[in-house]
C-alpha cells in the first residue's frame, strides 16, 4: 500500500511540474491574463507543497540520505554536480526523463 501512495504522490507532483512548467512559458510568452494569475499561483504553491513531500519522503528513501534542500530539484542539482556513484546516476535519470525534458530551457536540473 505504501508503494502505490510513493507511486502516486511521485505522479501528482509531476503533473503539477509538467503544468507549472507550461504556466511558466505561457507568462513568459505574455500570454496570461491577470484574471488567471492567481489561480496559477496557487497551484505554484501547492505544487511547491508537493514537491517537498517528495523530497523528504519518497528521495530521502531512494538516496538514503536526509536532505540538505526543500526542493527536489535542487538536491538532484547537487548530486549531479558533486555527486558521483548511484546517486548521481539516480539524480540524472529523474532530471533527464522527468524533468528537463518537459522544460522549455532543457536544463531544468542545470546539466
Amino acid at each position: 500500500m505504501i508503494v502505490l501512495y510513493t507511486l502516486g504522490l511521485m505522479n501528482l507532483c509531476w503533473i503539477y511540474f509538467l503544468a507549472i512548467m507550461h504556466l511558466r512559458d505561457a507568462k513568459d510568452a505574455g500570454r496570461i491574463t491577470k484574471a488567471v494569475m492567481p489561480l496559477g499561483y496557487f497551484n505554484l504553491l501547492i505544487g511547491l507543497i508537493l514537491d517537498v513531500a517528495v523530497n523528504v519522503l519518497v528521495m530521502s528513501v531512494l538516496l538514503l540520505e536526509f536532505p540538505h534542500e526543500l526542493l527536489t530539484t535542487a538536491r538532484l542539482n547537487r548530486h549531479i554536480k558533486s555527486g558521483s556513484g548511484w546517486r548521481k546516476a539516480i539524480a540524472l535519470w529523474f532530471c533527464h526523463n522527468m524533468l528537463s525534458t518537459f522544460d522549455s530551457t532543457q536544463r531544468h536540473c542545470g546539466e
